[in-house]
């Protein structure tokens, strides 16, 4: 067998287990009466080890199997809680890490010397049987800078605590949908597709209507996981015209009822570029079908219903094979903690690393393009955040500084925050040094308010270091982080107060393929928007003017708004009769003051296919790719943030 046929494979469950473990290590410190958690250690280091010796990774091999015999005495000895060796098992996961680091970039060394010493220090440990109070004392600064507590509350934000539920509340929903059985199936049809895009419909009683003509008598019974509170639940079914009456119990069941015991799950891995091609099959079957519901003109009404059936079958069919592409972010847990500690340990700082939320789901290469952002935000944290042990002890703090992440799901989005309890950023400085960098006037700087200056540091070439470092002071870094979330379709903010600490969050769409967006028509071409960067539209026919760059309308929702032709941003001609003519305007969401694009005509809002530009048109801005329309045509996707 060619070992280096699964070397990928290796690094992607190593990768798994030692984040895993990670995370295991941060609540068994913070339970250490935990009577599962050696064995669930145990587990992980066997699994490690097993893998480690299929590649013939040797120290590996040596390091992990003193790690499994420390966790099997621990497990099967009387050891008192307090004396548990974690600062020496939080060393030997960091020390995997570092050899998993080093066979991705092809340099592992057979004899990882630091791995053979920290093996033999370890199974002292285990020889010693429980005289580890002694060791535990004498390496207690050892002890905080390598330990990973439970999550804790930081600046701006309420955390969840152990126990705590992020799943949706599940829903037993009963509906009638109309008393006249000749439509009842249409109508069924449509209730429960846009109860598909509210939640998770778990199971459905009866099954879909079929038959031709298809027979239904209206009535359905469904389980549905919604994520929002009853009263949101409540006033979308209040407003679906499709229901004549519904009822709504949450389904408690299954939580009342003991886990039931279940035949264990089959796994097969499959590559990713194939299910990125199955994923752009599914898209394109969905197009046809479009097109032909749009050929089909005005159909009868059971093709009407089969078509609305195979639409939504094709939207589920979508949703499960992007489920397929879904990582749980833990996967990124070894990197990002093993880099907090690496760090920390180079600045001389001590620092209590949290991951919560580790079970939400990304996209594989979202968390890919993640990674360098997260990393440089963790870095950012310790190197301008985090005080030195002796200046948190004279300001009144715990010498250990305490650094959170935390995942959570909302809707079709994922929120992620960086949370730190350090100095936090003065507003004042950061205005300061705006003006004597040459990027605002004193007058503009004057006029920002406290989020619009902390958004300062994400401005190309900011920096309020004194002096360079390896680490910092060239400007560079949060701009990076910026584009990177911006370019995934996210959003950036930051909070933060001084003495107390500073949270950054990044707002990510979990849907990078299909997404809503605004058709327009522009100088006799086809342009798509996202919904999410325009807050409204408006008509201007009725002024009966031309309309300039430069000119204001007013709008009771957003007040005055500077007009800008779209034409015009992408330096396009428009023909005579159509330059300066009234038209319609897009109201964007992201500028830094209200910005209306002009455009000939708005032709609505819908669901797009974006594809990437391919070269030599990858790249181009402001375009972020092109959809394929149900006619055929083809619409160029702005991102209105890069205009």
């Amino acid at each position: 067998m060619d070992p280096q046929r699964y070397l990928d494979l290796f690094i992607s469950e190593s990768r798994e287990h030692l984040g895993a473990a990670y995370e295991l290590l941060g609540r068994w410190e913070a339970q250490p009466d935990d009577a599962e958690a050696p064995g669930e250690l145990l587990r992980h280091a066997h699994s490690l080890k097993g893998m480690a010796a299929t590649m013939g990774y040797s120290s590996m091999v040596r390091l992990a199997h003193a790690m499994e015999d420390l966790s099997e005495g621990l497990r099967k000895r009387s050891v008192e809680p307090s004396a548990i060796p974690f600062y020496m098992l939080s060393a030997a996961l960091t020390r995997l890490g570092r050899i998993v680091d080093s066979v991705e970039s092809g340099v592992e060394d057979a004899a990882d010397h630091a791995a053979e010493e920290l093996a033999r220090e370890l199974r002292g440990w285990t020889a010693e049987g429980v005289d580890h109070k002694v060791r535990s004392a004498d390496c207690g600064a050892d002890a905080h800078r390598h330990s990973v507590p439970a999550p804790t509350k930081a600046v701006g934000r309420r955390t969840r605590r152990d126990g705590a539920r992020s799943t949706p509340r599940r829903w037993c929903v009963d509906l009638t949908v109309s008393h006249a059985s000749d439509d009842s199936a249409e109508r069924t049809v449509r209730a429960l597709a846009r109860l598909r895009e509210a939640g998770r419909v778990v199971r459905v009683s009866p099954p879909l209507p079929s038959g031709d003509p298809p027979r239904f008598d209206g009535r359905l019974s469904l389980v549905l996981d919604y994520p929002g509170s009853r009263d949101a639940l409540e006033a979308r079914l209040r407003a679906m015209p499709e229901l004549l009456h519904f009822e709504l119990q949450p389904d408690d069941a299954a939580e009342r009822s003991p886990t039931p015991a279940v035949a264990p799950r089959q796994w097969t891995r499959v590559r990713a570029d194939l299910l990125d091609s199955v994923l752009e099959l599914v898209l394109d079957v969905m197009l046809e079908q479009r097109r032909a519901r749009q050929a089909a003109g005005r159909p009868s009404r059971p093709l009407q219903l089969h078509l609305e059936h195979s639409e939504l079958l094709l939207k589920t069919l979508y949703a499960r094979v992007r489920e397929l592409r879904l990582v749980p972010f833990r996967v990124a847990t070894q990197r990002l903690t093993q880099s907090v500690y690496e760090l920390a340990e180079e600045l001389g700082k001590r620092v209590q690393f949290a991951i919560e939320g580790g079970d939400v789901e990304l996209d594989r290469a979202t968390l890919d393009d993640l990674l360098d952002p997260l990393l440089h935000l963790v870095r950012n944290a310790l190197d301008h955040g985090v005080e030195f042990p002796e200046q948190r002890s004279a300001a009144g703090k715990s010498p250990t500084a305490r650094l959170l992440l935390s995942l959570e799901r909302d809707a079709d989005r994922v929120v992620i925050s960086l949370e730190d309890d350090g100095r936090g950023m003065q507003v004042s400085a950061l205005r300061e040094a705006a003006v004597n960098h040459g990027l605002l006037t004193r007058q503009a700087a004057a006029g920002l308010s406290d989020a619009e200056a902390l958004m300062l540091t994400t401005r190309p070439g900011f920096s309020t270091a004194p002096e360079l470092t390896q680490l910092s002071g060239r400007g560079v870094g949060m701009d990076v982080v910026r584009r990177n979330v911006e370019d995934l379709g996210g959003r950036l903010r930051i909070e933060s107060q001084p003495e107390r600490g500073t949270r950054v969050e990044l707002e990510l769409p979990l849907n990078l393929a299909l997404i809503p967006a605004v058709l327009v028509r522009c100088a006799g071409e086809l342009y798509a928007l996202p919904v999410q960067q325009v807050l409204e539209t408006l008509d201007l026919d009725a002024v009966g003017t031309r309309v300039a760059a430069g000119d204001e309308v007013s709008s009771a929702k957003n007040g005055a708004i500077e007009l800008q032709r779209l034409s015009e941003r992408l330096g396009i001609e428009e023909p005579d009769a159509q330059a300066g003519s009234p038209g319609a305007v897009l109201v964007l969401t992201e500028a830094p003051r209200r910005i209306g694009l002009v455009v000939d005509e708005v032709l609505g809002q819908r669901q797009i296919v974006v594809k990437p530009l391919r070269e030599p048109l990858a790249g181009l801005r402001p375009y972020s790719g092109a959809a394929l329309l149900e006619d055929a045509a083809i619409a160029l996707v702005i991102d209105a943030r890069l205009l």
